[in-house]
């Protein structure tokens, strides 16, 4: 068994030895995670129609601050809801919305029978842009008279809290210049590397 140790083993690498330029496309930057267990109820109406909902519309529901390490990166977000609706047939409605924007930048929803639990998810990618910190916020709705309830049914908790929605965010690299001249360089020793063996 040959253990690394030493001056340049692997325990001796320094934290930022690996720059996030240095990542190949479609590796995970960072990972965060709100997760909720909370009960809790809404009225609120989004319309079920072919309007964008806007920010004005719905009950916010879960929220996450995030800041991208990269402008370039894409952002993952996954949602995973578990609730019901005490209207058969009823909508309910999830969307994702950044900062004070007025409009979301996207849309799952989902009917089914009154007062029985359901759960569902819902991916989006969207453009990281910059390396501000924003908070995304997921809103809940119903598009008729009704009561929508997070974490359980019918106004009702389960599973202690077991039963848990939550939002996570994935920052993932994107293709940088930075690869574009490594794989120019590698391609160049090779062609050097031939030409002196010919």
């Amino acid at each position: 068994m040959t253990v690394i140790s030493g001056t340049t083993g692997i325990d001796k690498v320094q934290a930022g030895a690996v720059l996030f330029d240095d990542l190949p496309a479609g590796s995970v930057i960072q990972v965060a995670n709100y997760t909720t267990g909370t009960m809790a109820t809404t009225t609120t109406i989004t319309p079920y129609d072919n309007t964008v909902p806007q920010s004005s519309e719905g009950t916010d529901i879960m929220t996450l601050s995030f800041t991208a390490n990269k402008s370039n990166s894409k952002l993952k977000v996954d949602v995973i809801f578990n609730g019901s609706v005490t209207t058969n047939g009823g909508v309910m409605t999830l969307t994702l919305f950044k900062d004070t924007d007025a409009s979301a930048l996207g849309v799952s929803r989902f009917s089914g029978q009154a007062n029985q639990s359901y759960c569902f998810t819902f991916s989006y990618y969207i453009n990281a842009v910059d390396t501000s910190a924003h908070t995304y916020k997921i809103k809940l709705g119903t598009n008729t008279a009704g009561t929508v309830t997070f974490n359980g049914t019918n106004g009702v908790a389960e599973y202690g809290g077991a039963m848990a929605s939550s939002i996570t965010i994935m920052e993932i690299a994107q293709w940088q210049l930075n690869h574009y001249k490594m794989v120019k360089h590698q391609l160049m020793d090779r062609f050097l590397i031939m030409v002196q063996l010919v």
